[in-house]
Parts: structure tokens; C-alpha cells; sequence
């Protein structure tokens, strides 16, 4: 097996964008039509909503893969864990039966008590959370480090 690179997930990132973007125009409309606010008070929350954008947006900007599958292990926005080293994988479900809420729990233990270690997003991936969640238990079934012994 190779090393298998995902990426973010533009659509859900545009889709995302769209969303906010809706919500900072209802906002600024909706405080502009408020009598006694005076220009500064506008031009103060008109930046303060471009950079809540920027910020959405910037999102648009990485080039990086986000998950590296390897038979090493699993990479996570560059840091690493072995196969070993994840003990349980969660798939919780989306608020509202939305997918694009939905999330990925990877759990490890540490002194007997179960962690999060990380929670990836349907952002995080381009693929279905479902199809990551059997792409990893494929990766951790074939790439256990029980070996095999002929005779």
C-alpha cells in the first residue's frame, strides 16, 4: 500500500462561504436600518464582518493535504499517529441530519482513559466521512504489525 493524500473539501468551503457570507449581509442590512447609528459605527462593523469573510475564506487557500493515510500510520494537519496508536474510531452523526456537520472521532487512551486525540470535520476531507472511516480501517487492517510467520 502507498501513502493516500486528502484533501480539504472545496465545496463544502464555498458552500460554507455562501452561508456566511448570507448571514453578515442580513446582519449589516439589519443594523443599518436602526435609526441613530452613525457612519463610523457602520464602517466599524462593515470591517469587522470582512474579516469574519477573510477568515471563512482563507480556508480556500490551503494546499496542502489535510489527511495523509500510510502504512505507518495516519496524519492529521502534520501531526502523526501509528495504527497503534488509535484505539477506537467515532463517527458521530450531523446536527439536523446535515452532513457537512457530521464528525470523525479519533480516540487513543492515555493512563487508562479514553481521549479524543482529534476531531475531523467533513471540511477536513473530500471524501464522505463514511468512506474515510473505511479507508483507515482498511489501512489499519492490512498494515497491523503482527507478522506472519511461514515454515
Amino acid at each position: 500500500m502507498s501513502e493516500e493524500k486528502i484533501y480539504t473539501n472545496k465545496r463544502l468551503i464555498v458552500s460554507e462561504i455562501l452561508i456566511w457570507l448570507a448571514a453578515c449581509l442580513f446582519i449589516y442590512i439589519g443594523f443599518v436600518h436602526i435609526k441613530g447609528v452613525t457612519g463610523l459605527e457602520k464602517t466599524i462593523l462593515f470591517l469587522f464582518l470582512l474579516l469574519v469573510m477573510i477568515w471563512r475564506g482563507s480556508k480556500l487557500l490551503q494546499v496542502f493535504p489535510v489527511i495523509i493515510l500510510s502504512e505507518a500510520g495516519l496524519t492529521y494537519r502534520t501531526d502523526f499517529k501509528t495504527w497503534e496508536e488509535i484505539e477506537k474510531i467515532e463517527l458521530i452523526p450531523g446536527k439536523f441530519g446535515l452532513a457537512f456537520t457530521q464528525k470523525l472521532h479519533l480516540k487513543t487512551s492515555i493512563k487508562g482513559r479514553e481521549e479524543v486525540i482529534w476531531n475531523i470535520t467533513a471540511v477536513d476531507s473530500q471524501l464522505d466521512l463514511e468512506q474515510l472511516l473505511v479507508r483507515i480501517n482498511t489501512y489499519r487492517q492490512f498494515t497491523s504489525t503482527e507478522t506472519v510467520e511461514f515454515n
